[in-house]
């Protein structure tokens, strides 16, 4: 019964939509080079148009994070920001930050690097981490929703020392990846030897991963056993399990007001189909390194 529901919330969202407004203030941020070092940010204005009152409330409060197209800028990463801009958005990424917050609760005085697009996510950890770094691996970044230094890296070659942080969140990168198992064997490089991670991914079996205007619509979603069978692969061991989202994608103001019994009762009644899947683990520095196999060869023994 509680499938279906979602199920005729979800097809019922197809009928309605609602353009996000848009503050006409970007930044383009220059690519950092260590875990330590503030990136150099240029400030671009639009003379288009202005943005209204409660848009600029929104970007001095930082939920919403001010946008403006720049040229050059990817269409998945202009899609991903004008999403946590708008409404659903922004109901979202609470949400997200809710379970997030319970899984890492107090991170204070370690490093905190947040790889994909983590920006609506790091200010949980901002204020209280030692560093905190948003890694985009788009083409560009806007970094006026945060305070924490952001650069755009190469996912497959993060451009930080081995060893540099305590924490690591993956949002936004592991469905769109390249090739998953280089990603998270540079994130074990840089990762502290009792570092944690948390994977934020579309869950296959989840409504968010069938709705292609959210950013969890889009890349390769993944299953628990996928996501758990990787990152064995990858020398980390998988701590906890934790989902999020069984909120269905609309954008009605009804719905978004009932995000958070949409939550638990989804959690109670349907606990395999979140719309995320989050999945904290460890780094296994004693795990046995992954051989390759053998081939067989000939011997060649005395005749009897």
């Amino acid at each position: 019964m509680f499938s279906a529901t979602l199920f005729l919330l979800f097809r019922l969202a197809g009928r309605y939509s609602e353009a996000a407004g848009h503050a006409t203030t970007g930044l383009i941020p220059t690519p950092c080079a260590a875990a330590g070092s503030a990136p150099a940010f240029v400030r671009h204005r639009s003379s288009s148009s202005r943005p209204g009152k409660r848009q600029a409330e929104h970007d001095q409060s930082g939920h919403a994070p001010a946008f403006i197209w720049i040229p050059g800028m990817s269409d998945d990463f202009r899609a991903m920001t004008e999403f946590y801009a708008s409404r659903g958005g922004r109901v979202a990424a609470r949400l997200l930050r809710r379970q997030l917050g319970e899984l890492w609760p107090d991170l204070a005085r370690l490093n905190v690097l947040g790889l994909g697009h983590a920006q609506p996510f790091l200010s949980l950890w901002q204020d209280d981490a030692r560093i905190c770094i948003a890694a985009e691996t788009r083409a560009l970044a806007d970094t006026q929703a945060l305070a924490s230094a952001t650069c755009i890296v190469d996912e497959q070659g993060l451009p930080f020392p081995d060893l540099s942080f305590d924490r690591i969140l993956l949002c936004h990168a592991l469905e769109t990846a390249v090739s998953a198992p280089r990603l998270l064997r540079m994130v074990w490089q840089v990762l502290k030897d009792d570092g944690r991670v948390i994977l934020m991914v579309p869950n296959r079996r989840g409504l968010w991963a069938h709705r292609e205007s959210t950013p969890f619509g889009q890349g390769a979603p993944w299953s628990r056993g996928q996501i758990d069978r990787l990152l064995a692969q990858s020398l980390f061991r998988v701590e906890r399990n934790a989902g999020a989202l069984w909120m269905p994608p609309v954008d009605l103001r009804p719905v978004l007001r009932l995000g958070r019994l949409a939550e638990r009762t989804g959690a109670r009644m349907a606990p395999q189909l979140p719309g995320v899947l989050l999945v904290e683990a460890v780094k296994d520095v004693y795990a046995a390194l992954p051989t390759a196999k053998r081939a067989r060869r000939r011997v060649l023994v005395q005749a009897v």
